[in-house]
C-alpha cells in the first residue's frame, strides 16, 4: 500500500546541494507527448510548481505570518458555518 501511495504522490528528491531533482525515465514506445504529460504531472504532484510560484517574489516574514493568520481565521469561520448548518 505504501508503494502505491509513493507512486501517486512522489516525495521530493534532493541532490547533494539540496536542490530539487525530478527524474523521469521514458518508457519503451512512449511518445514525447505522453512523456511531457507525465513530466507535468510529476512536477505538479511533487509540489515543485507551487514552490516556484511561492518563491517567484520575495515575501516579508510579516506578510507570511499575516497570510497564515488569515487562513486560520477563514478555516475556523468555515467550520463554524458547517457546524451551524448541521443543526
Amino acid at each position: 500500500m505504501s508503494v502505491q501511495i509513493s507512486r501517486l504522490y512522489p516525495q521530493p528528491i534532493y541532490d547533494e546541494r539540496r536542490e530539487f531533482v525530478v527524474k523521469l525515465v521514458i518508457r519503451d514506445k512512449e511518445s514525447i507527448q505522453e512523456a511531457v504529460r507525465r513530466f507535468r504531472k510529476l512536477i505538479e504532484r511533487s509540489g515543485l510548481k507551487k514552490e516556484m510560484r511561492r518563491r517567484e517574489h520575495f515575501e516579508k516574514p510579516s506578510e507570511t505570518k499575516r497570510r497564515a493568520r488569515l487562513r486560520a481565521i477563514h478555516k475556523v469561520r468555515h467550520l463554524q458555518r458547517l457546524a451551524n448548518e448541521g443543526r
